[in-house]
C-alpha cells in the first residue's frame, strides 16, 4: 500500500463552523506515465544479437523515473556450447585435450557421459560408469567410477562450466585409481543469470544516496531459473515478476538512441549460436514516469 501526503488549504473559522456546507473532497491524480517499447528485429543478421542500438522515433524526454515492465528473448542457447565445452584431462599422468559437441544436455549424467565418451576416443582401454548417486538419489549428483587415475586440469569446463558439471578448484577428480568422482550441479543453464545493460539510459540516471550499480550501464539482473525452465521457447519476465527498482532519471535530458546489451554471469555477451543470429530477438518494454 502506498501513502500519499497531501497538504490542504487552510479552512476559515466561519466556514468550519457552518453546519450547512458540504464537505470538501481531494482527488489525488496518479503521475503521468508512458510506455516505451523497443525490440531488435531490425538488427543486421551479421551483428551479435546480444547487443543492439536503436534510434527512437521521438526523443525520450521529461522523464523523471524509468523501470522495465516486460522483457523477452528467444531461448536458442544450448547449455553446452563453445564457451564451456573444452577441458584438459589427465589420465594416468597423460594430458588429453577434449571438446564435446554443442547442444542441450538436460541432466548432469548426460553431460558427464558425453565428456567420458569423448575422452574414451583418445584413451585406449578407458572404462567407466556414470550413474546418479544412489547415496543421495539426487538428479543433480553424479558418481563416476573408473580404474584409471584421472583429473580435470583446466579448460572452459572448469572456468565457465563448473556450475553445470559440479567442478571447482577442490573437486577436479580423485587422482587415484579405482576411485569415484562425485559431482553435484547447481544449475542446468550455461549462465545462472543475464544482466541487461544500457549505457544510454543509465548515463542520465541519478543514483539514490548510497546506491550503486553491479557494473556500468546496469538496468536489471534476470535470474534464468526464476524465469522458468531453461529449455522452454522463451526467457522472459512480465510485470507480474516482483517489481524491479525504478531508476531515477534526469528529466532535463533527452535520449534519441537506446542501446541494450545482454551479459552472462562471466561478463561476456550472452551466447547466441551464430546460426540463430537472424532469428534471435530482444523485446523490452519500459515504463516511464513523467
Amino acid at each position: 500500500m502506498s501513502i500519499v501526503q497531501t497538504q490542504l488549504a487552510p479552512v476559515y473559522d466561519n466556514y468550519a463552523l457552518d453546519e450547512n456546507l458540504e464537505p470538501n473532497f481531494v482527488r489525488v491524480r496518479a503521475p503521468n506515465q508512458n510506455f516505451l517499447y523497443i525490440n531488435s528485429e531490425q538488427q543486421r543478421d551479421d551483428e551479435d544479437p546480444a547487443y543492439f542500438i536503436t534510434k527512437l522515433d521521438l526523443p525520450l524526454n521529461r522523464v523523471s523515473r524509468i523501470t522495465t515492465s516486460y522483457f523477452n528473448i528467444y531461448n536458442v542457447t544450448p547449455n553446452i556450447n563453445e564457451r564451456n565445452n573444452n577441458a584438459i584431462i589427465s589420465v594416468n599422468s597423460v594430458l588429453y585435450n577434449i571438446t564435446i559437441q554443442e547442444g542441450n544436455r538436460l541432466t548432469i549424467v548426460d553431460r558427464w557421459t558425453a565428456i567420458m565418451n569423448q575422452l574414451a576416443i583418445s584413451v585406449p582401454g578407458l572404462t567407466f560408469t556414470v550413474v546418479l548417486s544412489p547415496r543421495y538419489a539426487n538428479t543433480a549428483l553424479v558418481t563416476i567410477t573408473s580404474a584409471h587415475t584421472m583429473r580435470v586440469i583446466s579448460g572452459s569446463m572448469v572456468s565457465k562450466g563448473r556450475y553445470l558439471l559440479g567442478l571447482n578448484t577442490t573437486n577436479t577428480g580423485p587422482g587415484t585409481p579405482a576411485a569415484i568422482w562425485n559431482f553435484s550441479a547447481i544449475t542446468d543453464n550455461y549462465t545462472r543469470w543475464i544482466d541487461v545493460l544500457s549505457n544510454e539510459i543509465t548515463s542520465y540516471s541519478k543514483l539514490r544516496p548510497g546506491g550503486f550499480r553491479i557494473q556500468p550501464g546496469h538496468l536489471f539482473r534476470l535470474f534464468i531459473n526464476d524465469a522458468g525452465s531453461r529449455f522452454n521457447n522463451y526467457i522472459y519476465f512480465t510485470n507480474e515478476t516482483p517489481a524491479l527498482e525504478w531508476i531515477n532519471f534526469n528529466s532535463s535530458r533527452s535520449i534519441e538512441n537506446i542501446d541494450i546489451r545482454l551479459v552472462d554471469e562471466f561478463g561476456d555477451n550472452f551466447y547466441v549460436p551464430r546460426q540463430e543470429w537472424p532469428s534471435f530477438n530482444i523485446s523490452i518494454l519500459f515504463l516511464c514516469q513523467l
